[in-house]
């Protein structure tokens, strides 16, 4: 083969009636036109199939035969689009409220002096029902990916006053989480 113009390669199957399929083969008849006389025989071309894995094959022992190198351009393969995992994690939060006349620390959901802490308000013996801020908090973290399967993840999220009103209360509210992975699809 010269360096002449590129030529697609022709080949084809086609129905001919019921369940008989045809092959255009002219590939074969093009592949042995364009290196004859280039160390490759007839039978090998008649033996070819009409797959990447063949034509590379081919082409790449016809350049070595005959003292030209070869570079194979292969496309990049795209990684799948959809991932499915499974994060299960453990959270460890705390909060701690400041006031003039209070300063305690509590774990979760209870306080020493019967307050308690659902996910609309606190309920405090000296100061009443206090409701809770619904906002967004920054977090920062990091993790790793273990063959694209199994990983690993901590996140701190940054300490917030969790009261609505001003005057209120001060109040430090922090989570640390432990987030484990597992990649199904």
């Amino acid at each position: 083969m010269d360096n002449n113009d590129i030529e697609q390669l022709l080949y084809k199957r086609y129905n001919v009636g019921d369940h008989l399929i045809r092959t255009n083969n002219q590939y074969k008849v093009q592949l042995n036109t364009a290196m004859s006389g280039g160390n490759i025989g007839i039978d090998r071309i008649d033996k070819l199939t009409y797959e990447q894995k063949s034509l590379v094959r081919l082409f790449t022992d016809y350049n070595k035969l005959n003292g030209k190198g070869s570079k194979l351009y292969t496309p990049k393969k795209e990684g799948k689009n959809f991932h499915l995992s499974i994060r299960p994690g453990l959270q460890h939060s705390s909060i701690s409220i400041t006031n003039t006349f209070i300063s305690s620390n509590f774990f979760d959901l209870y306080w020493e002096e019967q307050t308690t802490l659902s996910k609309s308000e606190v309920k405090t013996p000296n100061l009443g029902r206090l409701p809770l801020a619904s906002s967004t908090t920054l977090a920062f973290g990091g993790g790793y990916c273990f063959a694209n399967k199994v990983s690993i993840e901590i996140r701190q999220r940054l300490n917030k006053n969790v009261f609505q009103l001003v005057g209120k209360p001060e109040s430090d509210y922090t989570a640390l989480s432990l987030i484990f992975g597992y990649t199904i699809l």
